[in-house]
Parts: C-alpha cells; structure tokens; sequence
C-alpha cells in the first residue's frame, strides 16, 4: 500500500513524516454496466416460479460480480409483480448468460417488464402501473437482535405481524449478503414502515 511522504525543513533541521495509508476507496459500478459485465456459468430451469428465478439471478450476480466491492456487489432486483406472475413457471437452459440476457429472457417469456432505478432494477408486470398502484422502495438496516427473527418468518411476514399492509405487487426481502432489507410498498404504507423500523432500532438508507 502507498503512503505520503511530507520533508519539512524547520530552522536547519530536516524531518520526515509518513501519513498515514489512505483508505481503501469503495468500488461502485453501475447496474447497466452489472447488467452487460456479470455472467452466470450455467443455468437450468424446469418449471421453476419466476419469482424463484428472479432471486436465483440476484443471489447469481453477487457471487459472479468480479467489478465491485464486497459491499456493492451484484444487483438487487425488486419484484413489482402480482401473485399470478410471481407463480408462472419457466423451463430454459443454457450456459453464459449476462444477467441482461436472462432477465430478458424471463421478461419475455413471463410477459413482464423491467426499469433500472438508481441502484435497483424493477420487474414489473404489465399493467400494474396503474393510478392508485405506485410503489416506492426503501432500503434499511436492521439491529442484529432483530434478524433471526426476519430470516426465519420471512421479511415479508415479519412486518405484516407488525401492522404493515402488502397490497399486489408489494414486497419485501433481506439480503444476507449484504445485510440489508429491501421492501417495495405503496407511498403510505412505506411512512408506517419507516417509522416501525425506526422504533425497532433500524435505520432507513434510501
């Protein structure tokens, strides 16, 4: 690792003083470019729920992405679905696909659209945009005490035991691998999140 070396001259005397190392700076890559650059070996699917897929993908893009830091790794894929999606099946196999290529296979197949969104990519099914089915997302961190509990109802059940409302398309999931919780709700819904998280000792990111 490289440090800074700073000589001062003070009346005649010279001295040396070694800075200390800089920190290692965090490596941060664009989903698009995620999207074209991460290949997945091998993939085989029978009959498997797209929603199942879907997750296989993400957790796929975080052990395949060789561009980021270990806290950026892979994409995170947020499912604005109906259940009805959400259940279809896909059968397809193949070998070096770029997480663009199967996403556009799945959206093609399922009859489903994605955005990219900042630091997500959003899978929609058609249609669900409609007035009155706006979702916002929200990223937060959770106390440790709390994530047993999480993984083991399930993040969605967790706060639904708590008062908070999923309508269709609303989701929510914990990434242990980055130990974050994604959740996708309606604008309302998401302010009684945040003030529920807060008071379970959480905090909001995004």
């Amino acid at each position: 690792m490289r440090t800074a070396l700073t000589t001062v001259m003070i009346a005649g005397l010279i001295f040396a003083a070694v800075s200390a190392p800089a920190a290692p700076r965090t490596r941060r890559v664009s989903v698009e470019t995620k999207l074209k650059s991460i290949v997945i070996p091998e993939v085989d699917f029978v009959d498997a729920r797209v929603e199942d897929v879907f997750e296989f993908v993400a957790d796929a893009s975080r052990e395949y992405d060789n561009l980021s830091s270990k806290d950026s790794k892979g994409i995170n894929i947020i499912l604005n679905m109906t259940q009805a999606d959400r259940d279809k099946t896909v059968t397809f196999k193949g070998k070096k696909f770029s997480v663009m290529q199967l996403v556009e296979t799945l959206c093609t197949i399922g009859r489903l659209n994605y955005t990219v969104e900042g630091n997500f990519m959003m899978v929609t099914s058609r249609g669900v945009k409609a007035e009155g089915a706006a979702k916002v997302v929200r990223t937060y961190t959770m106390p440790m005490a709390l994530l047993g509990d999480i993984k083991k109802e399930g993040a969605k059940e967790y706060f639904k035991s708590l008062g908070i409302v999923f309508p269709e398309g609303a989701s929510a999931r914990y990434i242990p691998a980055t130990g974050k919780l994604i959740v996708v709700n309606t604008p309302r819904n998401a302010q009684l999140l945040d003030k529920i998280v807060l008071g379970l000792g959480g905090r909001r990111m995004r």
